[in-house]
């Protein structure tokens, strides 16, 4: 009973100091990418993260991998780093996993809009990274730390980023959309003080001025909560929280990038909570991956192909989230059409997370879940090509009278056989047959991806991950645009579905390119 209660009462320790850091963390008024990273993994940022030369002072328009500043500044960290919860993370800790997971993603969605903020709202971005976890736009390995700042807060139930926005921000790669608004802790204030510069014939895009006035609000407690500790004329401002001894700084330099933000997408009271939703003729504006074989034949490494083909892989993995998202009615699917969606959503998952495995370079996960995946897609094609209320009812366990047709019992049916019958055959052989070997373990997983051969039946540990290779990006995005064309068919008609099939014919003409091109490329390597 002693030992419970020293337990339980550890427990509550460790949550009001977990508590206690989450909300210091909370009320600064601006992240660095990396600094968001790492605090959302569970480390505890120390100097050595903050201020990252190659970051320190750039502008918003300029290229920036915060990824690879991480990579470097972690392959040269010579003592563990402490964690939110003062345990010691080492270099090898998931934790940093985790961090670098989050700034790939960041860097993906930069790119992608060629913006790249040094400077995030933490409540903003605590919220974004959050719902695109749960909506499966990025696997986060560790929820841990991102679920204790969202659940000490509340962040889930305000200050949340417009679905729709992210939508069209991340999977639509629109360069007119935008998800994170332009907001700031102080957003009202600072609109107000524009608003009274202009009024007294002031510049109200100039940083020093606008500050001065939201000093002045602070000094004469205009601003809730809030109170002014210390600020000189084009200076920083130092103030602290109402409760608090602890002062936080407003810096200029910060703050001036954000009002340029703030002004290039609109005013922050103004309309940054209005959804846009960029279209072609209202068909998401899905950005098509430039291909030729030209451009192939000039590649030099191995790490050219994985590129475009991980950037094929999101562009299908894009469709394929598309087409599990088409709707026919509001009341939802009847259980027949339900078992096809939701099979559709649970391949749209997996892709996902290959996409994330693919750009850590970790061919291990490769191996477990691209045949998850293409085991979904040879169920959901089968059922597809054999769509029966008693082939169904004997999925979901309960069919309507046993039948004598083998094909139309669930339970009869190997994996094999439903390949074979669908024409993925090959892909069985190839892929599935030895699928178990990786998935639960064996002699032969060991020595391809754990185990170094040195001779003489002497082995050492292979602790680095494998680097993987894109064929299987290739192969599994052309598997999944095929099952998507016949969901697509089976599921729904209309405009928005012919236009779909026409995408998804287009970008199995580009993925035909590319492997061909890729296989190239390899046979005149070796």
């Amino acid at each position: 009973m002693e030992d419970l209660k020293q337990r339980v009462e550890a427990l509550r320790d460790r949550s009001l100091v977990l508590g206690a850091l989450t909300k210091k963390y909370l009320a600064y008024t601006d992240w660095s990418p990396i600094i968001a990273a790492l605090l959302l993994s569970g480390v505890r940022p120390s100097d050595r993260w903050a201020d990252v030369p190659p970051a320190d002072g750039h502008r918003d328009e300029q290229p920036i991998s915060h990824a690879d500043l991480f990579a470097e500044l972690l392959s040269s960290m010579k003592r563990p780093e402490r964690g939110l919860d003062n345990e010691p993370v080492v270099q090898t800790s998931i934790r940093f996993q985790n961090a670098k997971t989050i700034l790939l993603f960041w860097d993906q969605v930069c790119n992608a809009h060629k913006d790249y903020p040094n400077a995030l709202p933490p409540r903003d971005f605590v919220a974004w990274i959050w719902d695109m976890s749960q909506q499966g736009y990025v696997h986060i390995p560790d929820h841990t730390w991102i679920d204790a700042f969202i659940n000490n807060y509340s962040l889930k139930h305000f200050d949340r980023v417009l679905p729709k926005e992210v939508l069209a921000w991340l999977t639509m790669g629109s360069k007119k959309a935008r998800a994170l608004s332009p907001k700031h802790k102080f957003g009202r204030e600072i609109a107000m003080a524009r608003l009274e510069a202009q009024q007294a014939g002031e510049p109200t895009d100039d940083p020093d001025e606008i500050l001065f006035r939201l000093a002045e609000m602070m000094r004469n407690k205009k601003v809730d909560g809030v109170k002014l500790k210390e600020y000189r004329r084009k200076s920083d401002i130092v103030y602290t929280l109402d409760g608090e001894k602890d002062p936080i700084t407003l810096r200029r330099d910060s703050f001036a990038r954000q009002l340029r933000r703030m002004i290039a997408k609109g005013d922050a009271s103004s309309d940054a909570g209005k959804p846009r939703a960029p279209s072609t003729g209202g068909f998401p504006d899905i950005k098509a991956v430039t291909i030729s074989t030209n451009t192939i034949n000039r590649f030099t490494s191995n790490e050219q192909l994985m590129k475009l083909a991980r950037d094929l892989f999101r562009e299908t993995t894009a469709y394929v989230r598309l087409a599990a998202s088409l709707r026919v009615s509001d009341k939802g699917w009847p259980r027949e059409d339900a078992v096809l969606v939701g099979n559709m959503v649970r391949l749209s998952k997996l892709l996902t997370s290959i996409g994330t495995f693919a750009e850590l370079k970790l061919a291990e996960m490769l191996a477990l879940t691209v045949p998850l995946a293409i085991e979904t897609m040879v169920d959901l094609k089968y059922l597809i090509a054999n769509f029966n209320p008693r082939l169904i009812g004997s999925y979901v366990g309960s069919p309507e009278k046993r039948t004598p047709n083998a094909g139309l019992d669930w339970a009869a049916l190997d994996l094999k056989e439903k390949a074979n019958a669908i024409g993925f055959g090959d892909v069985y052989t190839y892929v599935l047959q030895d699928a178990p070997a990786h998935l639960h373990g064996s002699w032969k997983d060991l020595t391809t991806y754990h185990l170094t051969n040195t001779g003489d039946e002497r082995f050492h540990a292979k602790l680095a991950w494998t680097e993987p290779n894109p064929q299987p990006l290739v192969t599994t995005s052309m598997l999944a645009l095929v099952v998507t064309q016949g969901f697509a068919d089976l599921i729904a008609s209309g405009p928005p579905v012919e236009e779909l099939q026409n995408r998804i014919v287009d970008l199995f003409g580009r993925l035909k390119i590319a492997d061909e091109g890729f296989d190239q490329f390899l046979d005149g390597r070796w």
